[in-house]
């Protein structure tokens, strides 16, 4: 089974192409630009400025144009020298291109802006850039002398020089002027500027004193040679203005230069350095060295004395040895030689010779110069009394008796018959009255006999015989 179809065709225009737009002729108050027809249907132009009035305000393009080259300009602009834009856009049955826009200065076509160049005494220059809009050659007059070179042709470049030469005046001012050449908008343009050739101010040199001159306008300035100053380098700098030296050392200036007299004790090119006086090592025997100005101080150690700490102080010279001691000097001390029977470090002590308690037995010490005695009691005798006097030495005993040595005295052992102290008493062994009987006793050596008288006997006279 079909079904009948009415099908309607429709063209739909595209959306037309931007045009390329390019900057056109201007003055001070009107600015153009061209175009062309771009590939795409068009249907009118409109024209926007930046500021002004468009003119036209609207190009409506015709069934068959007779030319494909479009014109329209920006008037009544405000300011002259200013870049205004001109913009474009192309409409197609209410479509409309991208807007395309171009910027041009408000001045005379291929104006340029001249800047100061080089200067001489016989020449003036001035430099340039090409103008956006296109020149075809620059004409260039100068007030006085030649222009070099008249005239240049536009190429590639974007800067531009052209001077005025065979001045006949140094110092005087001068016009230079650049025609610029523009068929295409049928109009020639100018520009000019003031210069001033300059006077050589360094022929002859001001500079002094071996200054190099380097000449400006209408003035100049000196290289002055080192050590020199001024305007015209005939200024010696005083290198002694900072007042270099130190220390009280004495400034006198030179060509660039100075020189310090250092005062004693200083050294240096400004004296700024104390002369280590401690450098030669001058204290002896591990004296300490303290630099001063111009002089040193050596701290001594014990012993030594002097500047230089090279005199051994003589410890013996107050006579420090007592009692003939003999004194001998050695490193900050001495020693005393003392006589027998004295000690101590100055020999000031009588040695004791009791200390040691030399006396036995009691005996009492006296002490003496380098001795001592010993009193001894009673019963010893000896230097130190360690000798027990023997009483039994002179026999004092008699009649046989034995005898027995003691403490300072003696004893006696007396055989029978004897007694007393040395047994010097025969004992009366008749005071008993041994003999009986009457009998007539007689004292014997521990015995007695006794004489009985007739008629008795015995040992006693005890026995009756009758």
């Amino acid at each position: 089974m079909f079904t009948n179809f009415n099908i309607c065709c429709f063209y739909i225009k595209p959306v037309p192409s931007a045009v390329n737009i390019s900057e056109g002729c201007s003055n001070n108050t009107v600015i153009s630009a061209t175009w062309t027809i771009p590939n795409s249907v068009v249907d009118t132009f409109d024209i926007m400025c930046s500021a002004g009035t468009a003119s036209p305000a609207s190009i409506p393009l015709e069934s068959s144009p007779t030319s494909d080259t479009f014109t329209a300009s920006c008037t009544e602009l405000p300011t002259p020298g200013l870049e205004y834009n001109l913009s474009v856009v192309a409409i197609s049955n209410n479509k409309q291109s991208a807007i395309q826009t171009v910027g041009v200065h408000a001045w005379p076509a291929g104006v340029v802006n001249l800047t100061e160049g080089s200067a001489s005494t016989t020449s003036v220059s001035a430099n340039w850039t090409g103008p956006k809009k296109a020149v075809e050659s620059f004409s260039i007059s100068c007030s006085h002398g030649d222009a070099s070179p008249a005239t240049i042709e536009v190429t590639s470049q974007s800067s531009y020089m052209a001077s005025c030469v065979n001045l006949p005046v140094p110092g005087d001012t001068y016009n230079i002027t650049v025609y610029s050449i523009v068929d295409s908008c049928s109009t020639n343009t100018s520009s000019s500027i003031s210069l001033v050739s300059y006077v050589d101010d360094c022929n002859p040199s001001p500079c002094s004193n071996g200054g190099t001159c380097t000449d400006g306008v209408s003035s100049y300035t000196c290289n002055c040679a080192t050590g020199y100053t001024g305007m015209n380098c005939s200024t010696d700098i005083d290198n002694c203005s900072s007042d270099p030296c130190e220390n009280e050392g004495v400034c006198t200036d030179g060509l660039n230069t100075y020189t310090c007299a250092c005062v004693l004790g200083y050294t240096g090119t400004r004296c700024e350095t104390d002369i280590d006086n401690c450098s030669s090592d001058p204290c002896e025997n591990e004296g300490v060295c303290t630099d001063g100005l111009n002089t040193y101080t050596c701290a001594c150690v014990l012993g030594y004395t002097g500047t230089r700490c090279e005199t051994d102080i003589d410890n013996c010279s107050s006579d420090p040895c007592e009692n003939e001691g003999v004194c001998t000097d050695g490193l900050n001390t001495y020693t005393c030689a003392c006589v027998l029977g004295y000690t101590g470090t100055r020999c000031e002590t009588d040695i004791d010779n009791c200390s040691s308690d030399p006396c036995e037995n009691e005996g009492v010490c006296t002490d003496g110069l380098n001795t001592y005695t010993c009193a001894c009691v009673l019963g010893y005798t000896g230097t130190r009394c360690e000798t027990d006097i023997d009483n039994c030495s002179s026999d004092p005993c008699e009649n046989e008796g034995v005898c027995t040595d003691g403490l300072n005295t003696y004893t006696c052992a007396c055989v029978l018959g004897s007694t007393g102290t040395r047994c010097e008493t025969d004992i009366d062994n008749c005071s008993s009255d041994p003999c009986e009987n009457e009998g007539v006793c007689t004292d014997g050596l521990n015995t007695y006999n006794c004489a009985c008288v007739l008629g008795y006997t015995g040992t006693r006279c005890e026995t009756d015989y009758q």
